[in-house]
């Protein structure tokens, strides 16, 4: 207990520094999920601010690549550590986003885990007109307030409400279109509600569109007002069986509800051509409108993406390809060829990179391909070209339609020695000191920065340390991922100066170990002369 008070004017011959290491927050990113038409819930959790407050935090994603802050999508959610929610909008239907939480303090950002989220659009029901889409609310929805919500979302210009069930076939529609197999969470509030007073557990049931209450697809036993407040109706997506309804308390939370978008009029086949516009599934096949436009099949490709468009050299890619038979009658598309880097047209047979069968389609039918690929393993841009029924199995009556390309690039990362510094910042011979480096990626893409090693005296050395020479350091750390434009901060103790010597020189080498190709790999090297006694 050695403390004193002092006046503030007196002269003191020591003062205590303090050296506080600050790196970047550390962020973890919650699962995305879809809340509405082109609106995804996402977040975080900045578990450690990493020496510094935190000044700013959110989601920043993208369609095109590993997202930043300087991305143009990027909510900012508050600051300081903790949970986080984010609501992410104007997102497109059936399109690949990648989305990943951050964190900013004075060093820095930090991000989360990169996540990817693909929206389920709404659905076209032929058979009544309507668009349907299922929504989820991971945090669940007490049925009054999954009303409000369905009441807010459109659709091609339509309002939506909570699904009205009116027939056998709308039933069985929607529980096999939006029905998810075992997960037994699926418990999706529909617009069927009990009125006040009325016998139970049968009577007074109705929908919130006002219209007959004509059909019903309860469960067996059920309604059964089991908890004595059951007025509000639910269908189960899970399982085989679509009589799946069920009453249940509308104050009890449901993560899912299902969206009607209903047209004020009913309208022909004719007039939804031009009012509506079909969404293709991806990795399934829905038949849509459109006019046939010769006699027998037709296949096209209508649409070719590859996420991300900047990728690692040799990273992993996916890429979206959507055919289309635009003729009058079905046929087998047969085979789906791609070649990785194909500017000119492919011939009927040639020999391709991957391939992928797509069966048959009918007359006006959409299909989308998920295909995951594997880039280059070179650095450059390149031509992606995808070609529908490539060996020609099928007579169509247009051949020249078949073929689709569009350009992606393959990017590297580029790992520097921001800077370095010592303490004690004159070490004495013999005695260990620590060194506090900054680390960069300052390439496109992301990529593992190996080993950083470090010599206390690299002027010792016979030759020059650079990536791949296996010339291991006095001390080492793992530098882990960096992403594009990452700065970290790693402390490495435990150097020594062995001798006594003039001005020893400190190197500091980055991906020591060559295990990742860079842009250029004469720049990993960092050395100093630094004073000893």
């Amino acid at each position: 207990s050695a403390w004193n008070d002092a006046p503030g004017g007196v002269l003191r011959s020591y003062y205590l520094v303090e050296f506080e290491q600050v790196v970047v927050p550390t962020v973890t990113t919650l699962a995305p999920t879809t809340t509405g038409v082109g609106t995804s819930r996402c977040g975080g959790t900045v578990t450690d601010v990493g020496g510094a407050p935190v000044t700013a935090r959110g989601v920043c994603w993208s369609a095109s690549g590993v997202p930043g802050v300087s991305s143009p999508g990027k909510t900012v959610d508050g600051t300081g550590a903790g949970v986080f929610t984010s609501t992410v909008t104007g997102l497109s239907a059936n399109t690949l986003y990648y989305i990943r939480a951050y964190a900013t303090n004075r060093t820095g950002t930090g991000y989360g885990k990169l996540l990817s989220v693909t929206l389920s659009p709404p659905v076209y029901n032929s058979a009544t007109g309507h668009w349907y889409q299922r929504v989820n609310e991971p945090a669940g929805l007490t049925w009054e307030a999954a009303k409000t919500a369905a009441s807010g979302l459109s659709c091609n210009g339509l309002p939506g409400h909570l699904a009205v069930i009116t027939t056998a076939a709308e039933n069985d529609w929607l529980f096999t279109t939006f029905n998810k197999g075992s997960d037994t969470t699926c418990k999706a509030w529909i617009g069927g509600s009990q009125a006040a007073g009325s016998s139970e557990p049968g009577g007074g049931w109705g929908w919130v569109t006002g219209e007959p209450w004509s059909f019903s697809g309860w469960m067996a036993g059920e309604p059964s007002d089991y908890a004595k407040s059951e007025d509000r109706a639910e269908i189960r997506l899970y399982g085989s069986s679509s009589s799946a309804w069920n009453d249940a308390p509308g104050g009890v939370l449901r993560s899912y509800y299902l969206v009607e978008f209903e047209a004020p009029r009913k309208l022909s086949v004719a007039s939804v051509v031009t009012a509506l516009v079909p969404i293709a599934i991806t990795g399934e096949s829905q038949s849509v409108l459109a006019s046939a436009s010769t006699n027998g099949p037709d296949f096209v490709v209508t649409s070719i993406s590859i996420t991300p468009e900047l990728t690692a050299v040799g990273g992993h890619i996916t890429a979206m390809v959507t055919v289309l038979n635009k003729g009058n009658q079905s046929g087998s598309a047969g085979t789906l060829c791609l070649w990785m880097d194909k500017a000119e047209t492919a011939t009927v047979g040639e020999s391709d990179d991957k391939s992928a069968a797509i069966g048959t389609l009918m007359p006006t039918q959409l299909k989308t391909l998920r295909v995951a690929l594997i880039a280059p393993p070179t650095w450059g841009t390149f031509t992606l070209r995808a070609f529908v029924d490539a060996k020609n199995i099928t007579a169509e009556a247009d051949e020249s339609n078949n073929q689709k390309a569009c350009e992606y690039a393959t990017g590297l990362p580029e790992f520097e020695i921001l800077d370095v510094r010592i303490s004690p910042e004159i070490p004495t011979v013999g005695q260990t000191f620590t060194a506090y480096v900054i680390v960069t990626n300052s390439g496109e893409v992301a990529g593992d920065g190996g080993y950083l090693d470090l010599w206390a005296d690299s002027s010792a050395l016979e030759t020059r340390p650079v990536p791949g020479s296996k010339t291991e350091g006095d001390a080492y750390k793992t530098v882990g991922t960096l992403q594009p434009g990452q700065e970290k901060s790693i402390i490495v103790t435990g150097l020594k100066v062995q001798t006594a010597t003039t001005a020893p020189v400190l190197g500091v080498l980055i991906d020591s170990r060559a295990k990742t190709q860079e842009q250029d790999e004469e720049n990993n090297l960092f050395t100093d002369e630094y004073e000893c006694e």
